[in-house]
């Protein structure tokens, strides 16, 4: 508010001691003008409190469910990383199984080939 009574007390000293009155000027700083200006300024510097008051509201609850949707996303790569893993480990462990069946045939030929 000091800013506008500062702004205030310019625009009336400006009318008051200037010869050739600048109508617009002066017309704006009227006493009946003024009290409607300072109500005009109150209303706006509450509105702007309760305006931020709900923007902060509102970044808050768009900041959790942003971090919500990323720990779902996060937590889901993770499931499918795992699964393709166990996947992985079970294709080779039948291989390898396969493969030792296979060479124990093998010896089985080379023993009776040997006798």
């Amino acid at each position: 508010m000091t800013y506008v009574n500062i702004i205030k007390e310019v625009e009336i000293t400006k009318c008051v001691d200037q010869v050739d009155k600048t109508p617009l000027f002066c017309h704006f700083v009227s006493p009946s003008r003024e009290s409607a200006l300072s109500q005009r300024v109150s209303g706006i510097a509450e509105n702007a409190a309760d305006m931020a008051e709900f923007a902060e509201e509102g970044v808050l609850e768009e900041g959790a469910s942003v971090t919500s949707s990323l720990t779902t996303g996060i937590t889901a790569s993770i499931i499918a990383i795992v699964v393709i893993i166990l996947i992985m480990i079970i294709i080779y462990l039948i291989l390898r199984y396969l493969r030792k069946k296979k060479m124990k045939k093998k010896l089985e030929y080379i023993k009776l080939l040997k006798e």
